[in-house]
């Protein structure tokens, strides 16, 4: 289900944004992506549902937003400066 999840190039993007380390919510990523709120919603719904990301609550937020990250010890940087997210499964290289 994963490799599924992650063969759709807004998803995939969506991931390359998180691996950058940062917590993002929806607006941020459609922003970042060109892409309407409501369609990043709809992926980042898939990508919850195959555990690639998870939904974070920032210290600084207020809670009425849903911050989205990937999941803790899935990210590393190599020494060339490439970022790599290893879900165990599937490796992704940005």
């Amino acid at each position: 289900m994963l490799h599924a999840a992650l063969g759709e190039s807004i998803r995939l993007g969506i991931v390359r944004e998180l691996a950058a380390g940062q917590s993002l919510n929806v607006q941020m990523l459609a922003t970042r992506l060109k892409q309407d709120p409501d369609l990043i919603s709809k992926h980042l719904r898939v990508l919850r549902e195959v555990r690639a990301i998870q939904r974070v609550r920032p210290a600084d937020s207020d809670g009425r937003q849903q911050f989205h990250q990937l999941p803790p010890g899935t990210v590393r940087t190599l020494p060339d400066g490439t970022r790599e997210v290893d879900w165990q499964v599937a490796v992704a290289r940005f």
